[in-house]
């Protein structure tokens, strides 16, 4: 069901794969982040990222490269500026990972906005108090950026499921390098980084 909310002449009905290479993908989204100063292992982080969010760019429906969500505060936010809400579609949630079986992600007009927002979100520089994602911007920012993925995801962003699960593996003293999302992010970013070039 579509909340109330939510703007239905924006919806964005094409859906498909979007036909493009993984080396596209990566060449694209190392040029956008590096015009807004985010370059090396911070941008291997983002990119690996996202590249697991959307296939490797195939599932970058309006421009979402990042799987995020619709979210009724930034709806309302955007309404107040521009008169009418945010663009979005529609698609499977993971439902393993604690999403609904519909979820509604947002859309941009372009990639350029879709990593300005996502930046200034995911990898907040100057949190404000209560950000929910204060920690994944201190690890994106400091020393060892690596350390920004498992930030991400106990602040939920991968959902209520996965949060959960690194938060025990935390409490236990477990080994958060052999959860799947982790793993599976550190072998996406020896790809990107390869594929880059960096070092």
């Amino acid at each position: 069901m579509i909340p109330t909310w939510v703007d239905l002449s924006r919806e964005v009905t094409d859906t498909s794969d979007r036909v493009t290479t993984p080396a596209a993908f990566v060449r694209e989204a190392f040029a956008e982040l590096a015009r807004m100063g985010v370059e090396g292992d911070r941008a291997v982080e983002a990119v690996a990222h996202c590249a697991t969010e959307c296939s490797w760019g195939r599932r970058a429906i309006g421009h979402n490269r990042g799987g995020v969500k619709l979210k009724e505060a930034d709806d309302q936010a955007h309404r107040r500026k521009h008169g009418r809400g945010l663009a979005w579609w529609r698609y499977a949630g993971h439902v393993e990972a604690g999403d609904a079986p519909v979820v509604l992600y947002r859309a941009w007009d372009d990639a350029g906005s879709f990593w300005r927002f996502w930046t200034k979100r995911f990898t907040p520089l100057a949190p404000t108090h209560g950000d929910r994602y204060a920690a994944a911007g201190q690890a994106f920012w400091g020393v060892d950026p690596s350390r920004w993925i498992v930030e991400l995801i106990l602040a939920g962003y991968r959902g209520a499921v996965r949060e959960g699960e690194l938060r025990e593996l935390v409490a236990s003293g477990g080994d958060l390098e052999a959860h799947p999302s982790i793993a599976t992010h550190r072998s996406v970013a020896r790809r990107v980084r390869a594929m880059q070039g960096a070092t």
